[in-house]
């Protein structure tokens, strides 16, 4: 199935693969080199239906390489990229988990 109908249908995979589209081989969460070209650290969303716009003070990490896309909503992803996602309260505790998820923690 390809990335757009993903997006579109909001369907995911039930497991990440271990390769990239690309072809390389993606190291496993927590692992240095997971994620190093599709892990994002930003600000969550308000969800969709508010009546106000924009964004909430919390953060989230989003995850290409373990199937999540940053276009869905977080009612949207399956309850292990939820997790992953936090949300996290502060940008700390945000890049906190980001490195961790990333292998680049301490």
């Amino acid at each position: 199935m390809s990335r757009d109908l993903l997006s579109v249908t909001g369907k995911q995979s039930a497991s990440p693969s271990n390769s990239a589209a690309d072809g390389r081989v993606v190291p496993p969460a927590g692992q240095p080199g997971h994620g190093e070209f599709t892990a994002s650290l930003r600000r969550q969303r308000v969800r969709p239906g508010r009546l106000e716009d924009g964004y909430t003070g919390a953060f989230e990490v989003i995850c290409g390489d373990c199937g999540d896309y940053p276009d869905l909503d977080y009612s949207q992803v399956l309850p292990r990229l939820q997790r992953l996602r936090g949300p996290y309260t502060t940008i700390k505790a945000g890049l906190a988990a980001y490195q961790e998820h990333l292998g680049l923690a301490n």
